[in-house]
């Protein structure tokens, strides 16, 4: 009976400490920015103008605060940051929104994104980013989108410095075949009138 109860006693204080010392997290988080990069080619445009990119989930993998970013003409910048606890692979695509904006030819590229996040003894994590095209193996740091724009001319053709105008040739083809009748009449005249 004693020994019974000097065993429960033991395990009671036994559990107590177990409880008692500090518990260590399982995952030190990792957080992670997804890089863009906007480059515009082409004719300089009159004013810039904000090309918006889309952050999309695969698989319910974790998301920033907000999966749109806006570049105004060429630069990059980098989505909100995203916090993993465990470790796995994560997907996204990154893809840009055409906004029909006149003259522009937006990039069509969709990219895959593929963040590995790995822990160690320490239950440190770290991740790997690796971005590349669709239907690519080729492996980049960000993604890199090439956008175009083209001025349109409103005045028609481009200038050459010939300014055809047919109303104005006419006018002179009609004046001149005019005065060529009335030379040719006069003169037939006068002929006529010549004594023999």
């Amino acid at each position: 009976m004693k020994r019974k109860r000097l065993f429960s006693v033991v395990l009671c204080i036994w559990m107590l400490l177990l409880l008692a010392l500090p518990v260590s997290a399982a995952n030190t988080p990792v957080m992670v920015r997804l890089k863009v990069d906007n480059k515009l080619t082409g004719d300089k445009p009159p004013t810039s103008i904000n090309f918006t990119f889309v952050l999309e989930a695969v698989d319910d993998a974790p998301m920033p605060a907000e999966n749109t970013i806006t570049i105004s003409g060429t630069g990059s910048k980098s989505f909100l940051p995203i916090t993993y606890t465990v470790p796995d692979d994560y997907h996204y695509t990154i893809r840009e929104v055409d906004d029909g904006k006149k003259g522009y030819t937006y990039d069509d590229t969709v990219y895959q994104v593929t963040v590995q996040v790995e822990s160690d003894n320490d239950g440190k994590l770290t991740a790997f980013v690796y971005i590349n095209e669709e239907g690519s193996t080729v492996k980049s740091t960000s993604a890199e989108f090439q956008n175009k724009y083209k001025a349109s001319n409103s005045s028609g053709p481009p200038k050459t410095g010939d300014s055809f105008n047919p109303s104005l040739w006419i006018g002179v083809s009609a004046a001149s075949l005019l005065a060529l009748t009335t030379l040719f009449v006069v003169a037939g005249k006068k002929q006529k009138r010549q004594p023999k």
